[in-house]
């Protein structure tokens, strides 16, 4: 169990790296203070405290296991990876962001690399001012995201972004109670662009837009079901896309 108010809980670059049984509480704002100075004066002409929030894990360029971990509490994103090939088994997140700092629950992105992200395990419960799951490559590599029993449930934003992707699977998701209404609401159970994706038993419900909004790619989904959401069951747009139901 680690806690912090100063730091990443792992920071990791070009490394290998191997997460189990482990708990990580309370990543909050790191604060320092500071003075500027112009040429020999003995007196500052600004002075102040700033602070940015924590991520509670970072990874980039990296390989990584994460299995039976629990975040709870971050401001920043509960974990980063950024081009990084990344496999998670069991992993629980709650409370991450805050008022004064967006940001998703988990923020993961490849600009050069292949994607490579597989997830069997996943719980976010409450992330405040950001979305829950959010995926997204910037390059044309062939990816390999395979998304299995994952819940997302009370984030301010949409509860899964997926953009981008080459080609995805999800199986075994459910995107509920996503909502964040302090101006128009916003908050999709699931919001595909651009992507290829297919899979089984997705459901989203009691979101504050659409359970569904795709906007390009194609997408194909069996056992999906989207239930009193304030939007549409599922909004298309320029992509083809096929549900089944069951």
């Amino acid at each position: 169990v680690a806690d912090s108010s100063s730091g990443y809980a792992v920071y990791g670059y070009d490394a290998d790296v191997e997460i189990e049984d482990f708990t990580f509480t309370n990543a909050v704002n790191r604060y320092y203070e500071y003075s500027y100075y112009r040429n020999d004066e003995a007196k500052p002409y600004s002075t102040g405290i700033s602070d940015y929030p924590l991520d509670a894990l970072y990874l980039s360029s990296s390989t990584a296991r994460i299995e039976n971990v629990t975040i709870d509490t971050s401001t920043g994103h509960a974990a980063t990876f950024s081009d990084s090939s990344v496999e998670i088994d069991t992993f629980n997140i709650s409370n991450t962001g805050s008022e004064e700092t967006s940001g998703d629950a988990i923020y993961a992105y490849w600009s050069s690399d292949a994607p490579e992200f597989y997830v069997d395990g996943l719980t976010i419960d409450g992330a405040d001012n950001g979305g829950g799951l959010f995926v997204w490559q910037t390059n044309l590599e062939a990816c390999t995201i395979e998304l299995e029993n994952i819940s997302v449930n009370d984030a301010e934003g949409d509860g899964i972004t997926l953009y981008a992707l080459q080609n995805a699977t999800l199986n075994d998701v459910s995107s509920t109670n996503n909502a964040n209404c302090s101006g128009t609401c916003v908050g999709n159970g699931l919001l595909v662009t651009t992507s290829n994706l297919s899979g089984s038993n997705v459901s989203a419900s009691g979101n504050a837009e659409d359970g569904f909004s795709i906007t390009g790619g194609v997408v194909s989904l069996g056992a999906a079901s989207a239930e009193s959401n304030s939007g549409n069951g599922a909004t298309l747009d320029s992509s083809t896309a096929t549900f089944e139901t069951g």
